[in-house]
């Protein structure tokens, strides 16, 4: 997080020609599921401690594994991390 309040281009997006600056940071991350993968977000992680995101992802990513995510879970990312921990990152 400390990289987004860095470089606060990184959270935004394109509306035609204008950039918007995000002023809340909605954080995806990428979930490896029996049905593929996923995209769970974690809504304004600039207002949660390190404990509170850390409960927070592993709920979100076992309601994915048990394919009991819904679109809400998903929508309005800011922001997406992923893991290459998959291929032994």
């Amino acid at each position: 997080m400390a990289a987004l309040k860095r470089f606060p281009d990184f959270n935004s997006s394109l509306d035609g020609d204008s950039l918007v600056l995000k002023r809340y940071w909605h954080i995806g991350f990428a979930a490896d599921t029996p049905q593929g993968l996923v995209v769970p977000v974690i809504r304004n992680a600039d207002q949660k401690g390190v404990l509170d995101i850390a409960k927070e992802t592993a709920e979100l990513a076992a309601k994915a594994r048990d394919g009991k995510i819904g679109p809400a879970d998903m929508q309005g990312g800011t922001f997406s991390i992923s893991s290459l921990g998959g291929i032994g990152g």
